[in-house]
């Protein structure tokens, strides 16, 4: 397959529906994100856990200066690049992200019941809040 086709296919794909925005400093683009979590052997019989967060944008869509250490939004969401691989001869860069811990998590909540109740809704919230920091704390 000619390198123009393979180049324009990788384009489309990672500004298609299933692209999400990824933003470095001012710059916007778009990328496709891949969350993956795995057991792989510890080599003493055991099982570890391996939470991996790649990245995948064609080459030139962020600029030579988002390395080792640079601060990434996707979709959202706080990264720092913890290595980068060209993929596809290079024409597409493979980004391999770290989630930034510290990162507040607001909960969206849409009250639709009467004052009063709309207290307890808060309340429960703030509870759910507090048990989902927790639990990052622990996995920290």
């Amino acid at each position: 397959m000619p390198p123009a086709i393979v180049t324009r296919h990788l384009a489309l794909m990672c500004s298609g529906p299933l692209s999400v925005p990824v933003v470095y400093g001012t710059l916007r683009t778009r990328g496709l994100f891949n969350h993956q979590t795995d057991l792989i052997e510890d080599g003493t019989g055991g099982e570890v856990k391996r939470d991996e967060r790649v990245l995948l944008v064609p080459k030139g869509r962020l600029p030579a200066a988002v390395r080792q250490n640079s601060r990434l939004t996707v979709d959202g969401a706080a990264y720092q690049v913890r290595t980068l691989l060209p993929q596809e001869d290079g024409e597409l860069v493979r980004y391999v992200l770290a989630p930034i811990t510290g990162t507040p998590i607001m909960p969206t909540v849409i009250v639709a019941a009467p004052v009063a109740k709309s207290n307890l809704l808060l309340e429960d919230t703030d509870n759910m809040l507090l048990e989902n920091m927790s639990e990052l704390l622990l996995e920290v």
